[in-house]
């Protein structure tokens, strides 16, 4: 009888550990885009412009240091995948990014689900072959210009 009781328990509690674990990466990896905004933002207000993208994906850019610091944006993504800048010579979908080399990890839909509308067309998330994209519209424009969440190919 415990053990029946046990695996009943069981069957109930180990999926929604897998839950939890998920949102909790969810969550961590939406916290690590807003901190690395936030810098990025602050960096294009004291340079009158935005950091150049970077030519190997997830690479670090010095231009951040002060900012953001290399030991944070090497950190592995709680999704899978690297941080990457996709700078403003790709003005239609600029931001902060998750790069993933080879397969996307299939953590990316689920964590739409999770922090945004479930959908790589529409929301504050957009996925583009291996990347995962957060836009900021005004990548491309002055400081002046106003900052948010753009939708990919639309500026």
């Amino acid at each position: 009888m415990v053990v029946v009781i046990i695996g009943i328990i069981s069957a109930i509690a180990i999926p929604r550990l897998g839950i939890i674990s998920l949102r909790s990466a969810a969550a961590a990896t939406q916290q690590s885009y807003i901190l690395f905004e936030k810098s990025i933002l602050i960096y294009r207000d004291e340079h009158d412009g935005f950091p150049p993208d970077p030519a190997t994906p997830g690479a670090y850019m010095t231009e951040l240091d002060g900012y953001i610091g290399q030991q944070a944006w090497d950190m592995p993504v709680p999704i899978g995948g690297r941080w990457d800048w996709i700078g403003p010579s790709k003005p239609s979908y600029s931001g902060v990014a998750v790069y993933a080399a080879g397969s996307v990890p299939a953590q990316w839909l689920p964590f739409d689900r999770i922090v945004d509308d479930g959908s790589f067309l529409s929301g504050r998330y957009k996925r583009s072959s291996n990347w995962l994209c957060r836009p900021l519209t005004g990548a491309s424009k002055t400081r002046t210009s106003a900052v948010g969440v753009g939708v990919m190919g639309i500026e």
